[in-house]
């Protein structure tokens, strides 16, 4: 049966869009189908009352060997290499400084812990129980779901130990998913089309879309972890019980973001102003001013508080956010707040959640999704990179490596 295509790409995030660059470079036919009405998957970028702003990836993380940078500035755009010192946020007043030592100490005390080889694959929870003073431990916690957007409890310590980190976090002024969105110009994109089975044929693949059944020789697959876990997207026949179980050793977290128009200026809210609200409550954001001069207030949560505030709508979420605001700030901080923004990326039907990170006991699984296991049917995201999942450019990087891959590069 002749085919429509060389290659179908599924999901026009970072990695689809990667791989549909490198096979149209090669003279390949590609449809890269996206089941949302946008490119960009988790990065997206909005204008937030006259400032663009991503309500997914921000940072371009390991910024002096992450690609994205290249890629940015040889389009043209500015990188802004700030230097992000995440331990100088603001601590609550009622800490003296003794404490204030004694907060940080736990934090340095925790990375030197990450730092050290380990037996067995323990989680980082069991690594935590290590601390010398567990005081201010809630934070540490409320810290790796920021990390990880999950809970300490469930994560790999030596998957978290392999990831590249150079502690070099830029950003894009004109906004990353603003970057990712360009990059995908030129490309044959269906949107609105998601695809619900990928079968395989005697003489190539099908892909079961909203557009109706499309044929290819081959499929790279670049959607998130979560929808091949739950089965938002199937595989006929299943993936090998290795590939499948793999996927299930990295399903993703739940990481949100509530914005706030600074409406009037306060002296606590000042340029890249960055406020961390308790320091014993382990679903506590990290709220951080926009670095570029724009009015813009950002809560990040993580873990378990992101998802249980998104599935209470963005009102309740205001509220949360304003009375810890409050107590750290003052009461009249409200007066200066407008307009609250929240982030859904556990609840929009093609995320299902915020990025991977493996279980505990389980790091050894997430390799076997950087390498080929079909001659027809390749897989690529962020969670297919051993050393920088959970990043755009490790989803990126993955989309190009599927692409060589589909041209027989490697395998």
């Amino acid at each position: 049966m002749a085919q429509d295509y060389d290659v179908l790409v599924v999901g026009a995030g970072a990695a689809g869009i990667a791989a549909a660059r490198k096979l149209t470079q090669k003279n390949k036919k590609v449809k890269l189908l996206e089941a949302r009405d946008r490119v960009g998957g988790r990065t997206q970028t909005i204008n937030f009352h006259g400032t663009p702003y991503d309500l997914g990836a921000q940072f371009l993380h390991s910024a002096s060997i992450n690609p994205m940078v290249g890629i940015a500035e040889g389009l043209g755009m500015t990188v802004a290499r700030l230097k992000m010192d995440w331990n100088s946020s603001r601590i609550p007043d009622r800490y003296g400084n003794a404490e204030r030592r004694e907060i940080i100490g736990t934090i340095d005390a925790f990375f030197e812990l990450m730092e050290s080889p380990q037996d067995q694959d323990i989680s980082v929870g069991a690594l935590l129980d290590r601390l010398p003073d567990q005081t201010y431990r809630p934070f540490v916690e409320a810290i790796w779901t920021w990390i990880s957007s999950r809970e300490a409890r469930d994560c790999s310590v030596l998957d978290a130990q392999r990831y590249n980190d150079t502690h070099e976090d830029w950003q894009i002024p004109t906004g990353y998913g603003h970057l990712i969105k360009t990059l995908s110009e030129g490309l044959d994109v269906s949107l609105s089309c998601p695809v619900s089975v990928i079968r395989k044929t005697v003489s190539g693949v099908e892909a079961e879309s909203a557009s109706g059944t499309l044929r290819a020789e081959k499929v790279i697959v670049a959607v998130p972890s979560n929808l091949l876990i739950r089965g938002a997207l199937r595989f006929e026949p299943g993936l090998p019980a290795g590939i499948r179980e793999a996927v299930e050793s990295v399903p993703m977290g739940n990481a949100g973001k509530l914005l706030f128009r600074i409406a009037k200026p306060h002296p606590d809210l000042g340029k890249s102003a960055r406020l961390r609200v308790s320091v014993t409550d382990p679903g506590t954001p990290s709220y951080h001013v926009s670095a570029f001069g724009a009015p813009v207030l950002m809560g990040f949560f993580g873990g378990a508080s992101a998802r249980d505030l998104e599935n209470a709508g963005t009102d309740t979420w205001a509220d949360h956010a304003l009375e810890g605001l409050k107590a750290l700030l003052g009461s009249d901080i409200e007066k200066h707040l407008a307009d609250p923004l929240a982030t859904g990326w556990t609840a929009d039907p093609f995320s299902q959640g915020g990025y991977s990170a493996a279980t505990a006991g389980l790091a050894h699984l997430r390799p076997r999704l950087a390498e080929p296991f079909d001659e027809r049917i390749f897989l690529a995201g962020e969670h297919c990179s051993v050393d920088f999942y959970s990043t755009v450019h490790g989803a990126w990087l993955t989309g190009e490596r599927a692409a060589g891959w589909a041209c027989g590069e490697g395998l």
